[in-house]
């Protein structure tokens, strides 16, 4: 059965009904409820409990640490420059003439 994962309310017969999450999923709100609102059922096991394994879990660990050790270390000594599109928050703001404040 299905669970709710976040706070749901939901129109039946003129009324709104509100559902927390943990609530159980009823029968005549199957559908109107995106996979979004429900908390992810767990896949089904085998019979002799090896089950499906995550794709995260297949991986090697050792083939993600021969990529970033393949790339070349960055000098300490060379400042970075900014990205074009992050803004310089740290640059005094713009002076503004002519506009004031209303009173």
């Amino acid at each position: 059965m299905a669970v709710f994962a976040t706070h749901v309310v939901l129109m039946r017969d003129f009324q709104a009904v509100a559902f927390a999450p943990g609530d159980e999923l009823p029968e005549w709100a199957e559908g109107k409820v995106g996979d979004h609102c429900l908390v992810p059922e767990p896949e089904a096991s085998d019979a002799d409990g090896s089950g499906t394994q995550d794709a995260a879990e297949d991986e090697d660990p050792a083939e993600d640490q021969t990529d970033s050790e393949t790339d070349e270390p960055e000098s300490e000594d060379e400042p970075q420059a900014p990205a074009a599109d992050v803004p310089d928050f740290t640059a005094p703001a713009p002076v503004r003439r002519g506009s004031r404040t209303r009173k």
